[in-house]
């Protein structure tokens, strides 16, 4: 359940954008919402809350978080999840009317099954597109105001732009690169005059080892191939997701095109490591 704080500026309205958001969705990479209450306490209080489905496995945050208790995602498992929350923003981008921008992408948003499949959730930000702005190169958004999360942000909100499609591209891009490299992008190692963006891209693509994510080589193997076959392509999305310029970031249709296959690519590559060593559980495959 996700009950409002009213106390908080903006909640009542963003409590309206999720309901009027999630009532027209209907994906299974989505978190579904059993029903919502809109009504008075005990103590004569505005009372405000969403239930949503039982999500079992915690969020994607909990996940990537160093020395967490509940284990560490292989390879197969991050693009799996990286596939899913494409999947799940081509969707609201390109299959509804108007579309929907999500505007806080990040792992504590993404929620996680007992298959590990991803669910994307929280649409208190989101925000829905006019019907003309949707057809735009850039789909500007019918309303003001920049909403988010600092370190997914893209940079064109800080000069003043309406929230857009390109800007949720933005924000997954980084969520792409933090899953690669481990690094949140709120580290203390970007001194204000770099991002994780940048950080990732001063690297790409022949000097990527040194900053990938070391559980994903501990849990998966294959060192330098396993870099080359599939961490560098999807560095290589989740960089072009982040380009300065909104006009060049790559859409939700292209990134789920190029995904899809080099997910295949990747689950046959382990199956088959798997299948010679006798053991998949270990890198996220089910047999």
């Amino acid at each position: 359940m996700k009950v409002l704080d009213l106390r908080q500026k903006g909640q009542t309205q963003g409590f309206f954008a999720e309901c009027d958001a999630l009532r027209r969705i209907q994906h299974r990479k989505l978190v579904k919402v059993v029903t919502v209450c809109d009504s008075l306490d005990y103590n004569g209080n505005e009372f405000k809350a969403i239930v949503l489905e039982f999500i079992s496995n915690r969020s994607l945050d909990t996940w990537l978080k160093t020395g967490n208790k509940v284990g560490t995602l292989s390879l197969i498992q991050r693009l799996n999840i990286i596939l899913d929350v494409a999947q799940a923003l081509e969707y609201l981008h390109n299959h509804i009317e108007p579309p929907i921008v999500h505007c806080d992408i990040k792992p504590s948003n993404i929620l996680l099954d007992e298959d590990m499949v991803a669910h994307v959730s929280d649409f208190g930000l989101a925000k829905i597109m006019s019907v003309d702005a949707s057809r735009q190169s850039l789909g500007e958004s019918i309303s003001n105001g920049v909403r988010g999360s600092i370190g997914y942000l893209a940079p064109e909100y800080g000069m003043g732009a309406e929230i857009s499609a390109r800007g949720g591209v933005y924000s997954y891009g980084v969520l792409v690169l933090q899953m690669l490299t481990g690094k949140e992008p709120t580290d203390a190692i970007y001194d204000g005059t770099t991002s994780l963006p940048k950080y990732v891209e001063m690297t790409y693509p022949d000097k990527l080892s040194p900053i990938v994510d070391a559980a994903i080589i501990a849990n998966s193997g294959g060192g330098q191939e396993t870099i080359n076959m599939f961490i560098v392509p999807v560095a290589k999305i989740g960089l072009a997701c982040c380009r300065d310029n909104a006009s060049q970031r790559m859409n939700f249709g292209e990134i789920v095109k190029e995904l899809v296959p080099l997910n295949k690519l990747c689950q046959d590559y382990f199956l088959t490591q798997g299948a010679s060593s006798g053991n998949t559980s270990d890198i996220g495959i089910t047999l």
